[in-house]
């Protein structure tokens, strides 16, 4: 195959492969720049926010976060990013990284912001960058992800259908 061949051929390829096979008009398929958020995802991040799960400690440039049980694993020599002045075995700081998350939140642009956690790292998205992002107003928690109780609490006391049956000789 000559190069001219081939050049037309590779065209004709990534046009291809850029369209998307719809049944009507070929139209052309395009690439997202942020990563997509399950719904789940936004809930786990209303109930670290707002269920009193979490800590969050912010830094300089960094957050850091973790679940209340695991507070004091929080380092300022972590938050504030002085890595060579921490004096401890290998086997802590692998037990800080199970424990302790951080994350580097582009301010501009939060869906483009990084976890240490290994669902962010699969997924390029997980629930501490969105408790973050929505602690910093950024962005915020759509109402469908919300687990909030909508419906009206029924009065104190008793029912008044109940009222006949505890009276005395009630007819």
């Amino acid at each position: 195959m000559s190069v001219g061949q081939y050049l037309g051929n590779a065209k004709t390829m990534v046009t291809d492969w850029s369209k998307d096979r719809g049944e009507g008009d070929r139209v052309e398929k395009f690439f997202y720049e942020t990563p997509f958020v399950p719904g789940k995802t936004w809930t786990m991040a209303y109930d670290f926010l707002y269920k009193g799960k979490g800590i969050i400690r912010k830094g300089k440039t960094v957050f850091v976060m973790a679940l209340k049980e695991y507070q004091d694993k929080i380092i300022t020599i972590y938050i504030n990013g002085r890595y060579d002045q921490i004096k401890s075995d290998f086997d802590t700081f692998i037990e800080y990284f199970r424990r302790v998350r951080i994350i580097k939140l582009d301010r501009e642009n939060w869906a483009k912001s990084s976890c240490s956690c290994s669902w962010y790292l699969k997924n390029y998205s997980c629930y501490h960058l969105i408790a973050v992002a929505t602690q910093e107003k950024l962005v915020e928690i759509p109402m469908e992800f919300k687990d909030v109780d909508l419906a009206a609490k029924p009065p104190k006391g008793r029912k008044a259908k109940a009222k006949k049956a505890l009276e005395r000789n009630a007819i």
